[in-house]
């Protein structure tokens, strides 16, 4: 179907990408964690992963480590809250909380407390201390992501319902 269709393009993107810059390309990173979203659609972890840790490997090597924005582009925290998405759906609670607190992290050092992006990392965290089974955790970190959240879109925006549900 569509997703087999998408994974085809994202190929075909990176083939090219890859030929006209080289392998370690800032491109080639950000393609291949849209690659890595195909493939994790489809179920297929593992290869999501593998993708999502290669776009992290390169966009580290580019910007560095410590990366947080470039412009209006947060490469390296999107790429560990990739891997975060992987690692929590593959039941890795230490290597999701790892990746999600670093893309926190970033986040809050590139943009600032009051960004979404910010707000959702910390969602994530909340996941992970619920998943865990840690629900007094849980329920704080989701009362400061919607505080954060809350900062910078209206209460009845699509992703504080989100939030919301979760909590």
């Amino acid at each position: 179907g569509k997703l087999d269709e998408a994974l085809e393009k994202h190929q075909q993107s990176l083939s090219i990408l890859e030929e006209l810059h080289g392998p370690m390309h800032p491109e080639v990173g950000r393609t291949l964690g849209n690659y890595g979203h195909a493939l994790k659609s489809m179920g297929k972890r593992r290869e999501a992963f593998d993708a999502y840790d290669r776009a992290h490997e390169i966009l580290s090597a580019a910007y560095g480590p410590d990366h947080s924005v470039l412009g209006d582009d947060p490469a390296t925290g999107i790429a560990h809250n990739n891997l975060g998405n992987v690692e929590l759906d593959s039941r890795n609670y230490d290597q999701a909380e790892f990746h999600y607190r670093r893309a926190f992290e970033l986040y809050a050092s590139g943009w600032g407390a009051e960004h979404p992006y910010t707000g959702v990392a910390f969602l994530n965290l909340a996941r992970v201390a619920g998943e865990r089974g840690n629900h007094e955790l849980a329920v704080e970190r989701y009362e400061e992501a919607i505080e954060r959240l809350l900062l910078s879109h209206p209460p009845d925006h699509v992703t504080l319902g989100g939030a919301h549900n979760n909590y």
